[in-house]
């Protein structure tokens, strides 16, 4: 499903499944609204937001995506809340090249490599969501002059990193819960920075 040209459709209650590319597609000022859907089993992102395009997604399940389960670049800007995104071959989110973002109460879990990664210029919000379980690199991964602001989210078990900042990335992490970690809590690295406060880290192998 493709929503471009400032479309204003709503998706709702669809098996979106096995595309090549994108479940679904949003760009060029399109504000579409996505609600309870199934975006399953691609081999490309589940959804892919880009060129200045908002719109809200509300309630999906985002499942098994090969690339990953929502895709955010070029000032795109949805209000992302209230899903289930998992179980990806690489990210459950990845936002890059000046993406933004508003991500609140969504479960982003089991995806193989990353839960979030935020890289090249983003700029999401991410509040009050639950990170788990996510595989061999980080949960949490904001690096190449990333920005945005990450509070009050539940970030626990995963390996080897909770939270990684790097490569000029500067952030706001605030009140987080960083838990069950099988190594770091928080990592800061390679010229990155950020403001980080009121955050609690426990029972990671390893502490900040």
């Amino acid at each position: 499903i493709s929503v471009h040209s400032n479309g204003r459709s709503e998706i709702v209650d669809n098996d979106i499944y096995r595309n090549t590319r994108a479940g679904i597609k949003v760009r060029n000022f399109a504000s579409p609204k996505i609600t309870n859907n199934k975006v399953r089993d691609g081999l490309a992102a589940g959804m892919f937001f880009s060129n200045a395009c908002t719109g809200v997604v509300e309630g999906n399940t985002i499942s098994s995506n090969s690339v990953a389960g929502i895709v955010i670049t070029t000032q795109g800007n949805p209000a992302v809340r209230r899903n289930t995104i998992g179980e990806s071959n690489a990210c459950g989110v990845a936002i890059c090249d000046g993406g933004l973002g508003m991500f609140e109460d969504n479960v982003i879990l089991n995806n193989t490599e990353i839960g979030v990664r935020v890289e090249t210029g983003a700029s999401p919000t991410f509040a009050g969501n639950v990170i788990k379980h996510n595989g061999t690199s980080a949960a949490l991964s904001i690096t190449e002059c990333a920005l945005g602001e990450f509070r009050e989210n539940n970030i626990s078990g995963n390996s080897p990193v909770c939270v990684e900042v790097m490569r000029g990335a500067a952030p706001k992490v605030t009140k987080n819960t960083i838990s069950g970690g099988e190594g770091i809590g928080i990592t800061v690295s390679d010229g990155g920075r950020g403001e980080f406060s009121e955050n609690t880290v426990t029972a990671c192998k390893l502490a900040q």
